[in-house]
């Protein structure tokens, strides 16, 4: 009878791994249920729920021992972003809507004060030539309006703008967020699963008593430093699942893992990262990506990485800032 009672102990403890249904197990214990008549749980409670208490029975009873049932680990990841530093290259249609914005406004402003000046100078120049106006007259004016404009114009030829492709965009080093000034960039490092090495997001452990936002924080501050990141919301954007391999189940005792993303971006500063804790690491834009996420991975970001990448403004009221020193 105990043999028989810690067997299908057993298979409860296999329910969420797959191995066995509900109702095959539901259906094996009947017997068993009728034999041992201290069984409290009746007949028309929920199968998961009866095999449950049977289960307890069996081991309160009958002297089972417990069976560690499969787990998952949760994760919590980090989305950290790297916005645009430098406007992106109008499309057409941006350019004409531009084009039209800026001939409705030329069309209906007035003049500045120093357009006033320049055609109040201009019609005394005129009638000075004419000789309406006394040469001497107005010779305390040191500096035209056209002496302005004039120095204003030299001063301009003198700038020069920076170059948006930087020395990193040249030799392709993608270590660096210093890239790709005008595009969004995400970090992604790569990290040990088993006997492979695969690339992902910042991520940790989640630790009892800690929300899995405080993991994700966890995470970021784990893989860099020295700068400012800012967290959006205190829940997860996104989620992803996935099974580990043979000899890390093994070392482990779960399943795998489920792992939670949280969006975060950098405010000021950039990110330098750590070299003991994070072995590689790249950023990477949205079309980069596929390079080297895994497809269900990468089809799990997609799911949210477009919006995120479209909210380009932070709301201060719905972010906390965290100092990564």
């Amino acid at each position: 009878m105990a043999t028989s009672l810690v067997k299908h102990a057993k298979l409860f403890c296999r329910l969420h791994t797959e191995i066995y249904s509900s109702n095959v197990i539901f259906e094996s214990i009947k017997p068993l249920r009728k034999i041992c008549h201290n069984y409290p749980c009746p007949v028309s409670v929920n199968q998961t729920l009866a095999i449950r208490k049977f289960s307890s029975h069996a081991k309160l009873e009958h002297g089972e021992e417990p069976v560690l049932r499969p787990s998952w680990k949760l994760m919590g990841a980090v989305c950290l972003e790297r916005p645009p530093i430098v406007a992106t290259e109008m499309n057409a249609i941006e350019q004409n809507y531009k084009d039209m914005v800026q001939s409705l406004e030329f069309e209906n402003s007035v003049l500045s004060d120093h357009e006033i000046q320049l055609k109040s100078e201009r019609q005394k120049m005129e009638q000075k030539q004419r000789g309406e106006i006394d040469e001497d007259e107005d010779s305390g004016n040191l500096l035209t309006a056209q002496d302005i404009e004039d120095l204003a114009a030299e001063e301009l030829n003198k700038f020069t703008t920076a170059n948006i492709t930087t020395e990193a965009d040249k030799i392709g080093d993608k270590s660096t967020s210093h890239r790709k000034l005008s595009e969004n960039l995400i970090l992604l490092i790569r990290k040990d699963v088993g006997k492979q090495k695969v690339w992902m997001l910042p991520h940790m452990e989640h630790v009892e008593g800690e929300s899995l936002r405080q993991t994700a924080e966890r995470a970021a501050l784990q893989v860099g430093s020295g700068a400012k990141v800012t967290f959006f919301g205190n829940a997860p954007i996104g989620f992803y699942k996935y099974k580990f391999p043979k000899e890390v189940k093994v070392q482990t005792g779960a399943i795998g893992a489920k792992v939670f993303f949280f969006r975060a971006k950098v405010l000021q500063g950039q990110v330098s990262i750590h070299k003991e804790a994070v072995d590689e690491h790249v950023w990477v834009s949205k079309e980069e990506m596929k390079d080297y996420l895994v497809p269900a991975y990468l089809e799990s970001l997609l799911k949210f990485i477009r919006t995120l990448l479209a909210a380009m403004h932070y709301n201060e009221n719905c972010g906390r800032m965290v100092n990564l020193w």
